[in-house]
């Protein structure tokens, strides 16, 4: 496995990132998975819902089997221009 050295700890990869967007209607979760070989950012782009908030969970999980979940709540964004967002983890 890959690692990189970050200040705050170290990266092991690959990265295995899943992307889940719950619609505000309640319909069935959209999810997308990526795996990151290298870096030390993603961007996934996600369905967007106009002035509707809506949940999202990032789970990552590390080339050592570390799971990390990042849980939030987008509310009525209305800066976008097209059907969708991206959320960028940094």
């Amino acid at each position: 496995n890959l690692s990189n050295d970050i200040s705050n700890g170290i990266v092991v990869y690959p990265l295995n990132i899943q992307v889940s967007v719950s619609p505000p209607n309640g319909g069935t979760p959209i999810v997308s998975n990526y795996i990151m070989n290298s870096g030390l950012s993603f961007s996934q782009p996600i369905q967007y819902f106009p002035q509707q908030p809506y949940n999202y969970s990032i789970s990552i999980t590390d080339g050592c089997g570390n799971h990390y979940t990042i849980n939030g709540i987008v509310n009525n964004i209305y800066y976008a221009t097209d059907d969708t967002i991206r959320i960028e983890q940094r």
